[in-house]
């Protein structure tokens, strides 16, 4: 089959490439900083509308190419006009002083490690507020009336360099601001009963789940079973998530179409007994099971994930109603476009595109795997259907969960044979104890053998955890590596099935030029002698390092946030292929690295850390030589009376002093007609 015959074959993947382009170009528009008004996105929407209906009318066939490509464009105009608008919308400016709101609770308030979140609506605006931990804040609750008094601002990035994009996930969530409230700078005016459809699905979520608590699931076994059959994983710690993430079992955490195939199995074998004879069996056994699978979307929340999954699996229901085995390519065309269409920023979401990819190479793979080998034993072909699927769809995935989560699970397919139908008897015992909520005993005794398979579970991953090589960290790719792997191996799978000397041509110039990228970028993104200071509150530290990869991570407080360092530079580390930091809390020496008391030398470089005020009255006769004076959180004092002891050249301010005081320090700085570098909204480089 040809490229052009397949794109006849498919209508919804023809429709779904242009919306797909459309609504990158008007999300790379809008970061651009480009300025579009409804007028010209409008425009030529109507203009091409319009040669779409010219060439739909005209007889001749020498121009049946333009209606094509008018149709190409526009769903390419509907997909760059609509997620541009969405973000216009969404991105809104508001006061730099602090304000009074109005503020709705429209989400349950969710307890951090530090504050209790809770998003709000402010002037139709979707905003996220963070109240300090009290008891007072702890009684707030979904459709509470707020007064606030806060100062709202657009959602800022950490600014570290290659650091995860938190203004742009939240736009694209419809989140316009954030704002912190003080203790005591809110008042409760009133209770709005009203929810809407969303809210009165997470209450009956929250329902559920004060079962689970009820019946005696506590910590690591409440959240799991929580995350499994109601997707809640809001109380997953971090040592599960981290666990589950290097057995490569993730997305057994994550409620989506695995867990929908399960409850539709269930529904298909209670149903078993009606048969497919006549039309009225059939279509009563679709609207039961559409019905059943709706519901089952609706008491877990109506998320993103689940409702993606439940559309997938209505989808495959309607195919076997009309007389089709499997789930077709076109029919999951159909979804990802309506999806789309209705919200244009999930193509952004990492879950839309993991589950969509692993499909459609279950799709087209698993069936091609599963044939290579005949398996006649009815146990042996349950184990090798389960093989080839989690192969199917590792390979779908694989390009993506590098570039997400820079790590490669090696015994993913150990950890699938061993934990999905352990979490099959979970779900299906599961939903056998909510059965049972009529009688206790009966379900207490479920809880008690889904407690031990919960257990199981998670001393299954642990071992797989703990096994040599289990995962490949610190993996670097860029955007255009991910594309092309995808496009070797799409042209990979066309040779497979075709065996055409053009297409093996296309093939190694595809994996030649990939080469050729990959080198090109690990030459350019190849350390260098330089110094960084991030800008992590609660962790100032300066990270050397060295054309080799070898760095030394100089920390100022004894007790630093390091965690929290690691997890916002990290992706800066992998780009450049670091080696793992050695860390230095003390007085230490190697290279051209040394530490003594506070005094880092690198290079020709100087640093001083100033963390306390012991240097607030010594004088020198002769100060001494530092590049950069580091002030950090603990000094109080001026930059005038350091002056006496330093020879300096630039003073840094680290992100953990108050406003305040960086504000005195930065005027005394330009009277002095210092060089000041704020470490506020970004880190500092120097090469």
């Amino acid at each position: 089959m040809s490229f052009a015959d397949f794109l006849h074959k498919h209508t919804f993947f023809r429709l779904l490439i242009p919306l797909i382009l459309g609504i990158v170009g008007g999300d790379l528009l809008f970061y651009r900083g480009v300025n579009l008004s409804a007028f010209y996105l409008f425009v030529p929407f109507c203009v091409v509308v319009c040669v779409a209906l010219l060439s739909c009318i005209s007889k001749r066939y020498s121009l049946r190419w333009l209606f094509g490509a008018s149709i190409f464009g526009v769903f390419f105009l509907l997909g760059c006009n609509w997620h541009y608008w969405k973000l216009k919308q969404t991105n809104c400016s508001f006061s730099e002083d602090s304000s009074v709101y109005q503020a709705s609770i429209i989400s349950s308030p969710e307890v951090k490690e530090r504050s209790i979140l809770c998003e709000s609506e402010i002037e139709h605006q979707r905003v996220l507020l963070y109240f300090p931990k009290d008891s007072t804040v702890a009684t707030l609750r979904r459709g509470d009336r707020i007064l606030v008094s806060s100062q709202l601002s657009l959602p800022k990035n950490s600014g570290v360099p290659d650091a995860f994009d938190y203004r742009r996930y939240l736009l694209r969530k419809g989140i316009s601001g954030t704002g912190y409230v003080a203790d005591g700078h809110w008042k409760l005016l009133t209770h709005d009963s009203h929810r809407t459809l969303q809210q009165i699905a997470s209450d009956s979520r929250d329902t559920l789940l004060s079962v689970y608590r009820q019946l005696g699931f506590t910590k690591d076994e409440l959240s799991i079973l929580s995350a499994l059959t109601l997707g809640y994983k809001e109380d997953l710690s971090e040592e599960i998530r981290e666990s589950f993430s290097v057995a490569g079992s993730s997305h057994i955490l994550s409620l989506s179409g695995l867990h929908l195939m399960l409850v539709y199995t269930i529904l298909l074998f209670m149903l078993a007994g009606l048969g497919n004879q006549t039309l009225g069996n059939r279509m009563f056994k679709l609207i039961v099971i559409l019905i059943a699978l709706w519901a089952f979307a609706f008491i877990t929340g109506l998320s993103t994930s689940v409702v993606r999954a439940t559309i997938m699996c209505s989808l495959l229901s309607l195919a076997q109603f009309t007389g089709h085995k499997n789930l077709s390519f076109n029919s999951m065309s159909a979804a990802a476009f309506f999806m789309l269409v209705y919200n244009p920023a999930w193509l952004f979401d990492v879950g839309f595109q993991l589950s969509f990819s692993a499909v459609v190479a279950i799709l087209f793979i698993q069936p091609w795997l599963s044939n290579k080998v005949k398996v006649n034993n009815r146990a042996l072909k349950y184990v090798w259907d389960l093989v080839t699927v989690s192969l199917a769809a590792q390979i779908g995935t694989a390009p993506l969960v590098l570039f997400y989560f820079s790590r490669f699970s090696t015994h993913f397919l150990l950890t699938n044979l061993l934990v999905i139908p352990l979490v099959s008897f979970i779900v299906y015992g599961a939903v056998l104890l909510l059965l049972l909520t009529p009688i206790p005993l009966a379900q207490q005794c479920v809880a008690w053998i889904l407690k031990y398979l919960l257990s199981g579970l998670i001393n299954i991953v642990g071992w797989v955890e703990k096994l040599p090589y289990s995962s490949i960290d610190h993996i670097w790719l860029h955007k255009i590596e991910v594309i092309g792997i995808y496009v070797i191996l799409v042209l990979l799978g066309v040779f497979v099935f075709n065996r055409r000397a053009k297409t093996l041509i296309l093939l190694l110039g595809s994996i030649l030029s990939f080469v050729v990228l990959h080198a090109g970028l690990t030459y350019k993104n190849s350390p260098s002698n330089s110094m960084v200071f991030y800008c992590v509150r609660n962790c100032p530290a300066v990270h050397c390092i060295s054309s080799s990869g070898k760095s030394w991570l100089s920390y100022v407080d004894s007790i630093p946030d390091v965690e929290r360092l690691k997890h916002s530079a990290s992706p800066y580390w992998n780009r450049l292929r670091l080696d793992k930091p050695k860390a230095v809390k003390e007085n230490y020496n190697e290279g051209a690295f040394t530490r003594k008391d506070n005094m880092i030398s690198f290079g020709e470089k100087r640093v001083a850390f100033i963390n306390n005020n012991s240097w607030r009255y010594r004088k020198s006769e002769y100060p001494l030589r530092v590049d950069y004076l580091y002030l950090c959180k603990g000094y109080t004092g001026s930059v005038q009376s350091l002056t006496t002891i330093f020879n300096v050249k630039h003073i840094v301010l680290d992100a953990s002093l108050p406003e305040y005081l960086q504000n005195r320090l930065r005027k005394e700085c330009e009277a002095l007609e210092m060089s000041c570098i704020s470490l506020n909204h970004a880190s500092y480089l120097i090469y």
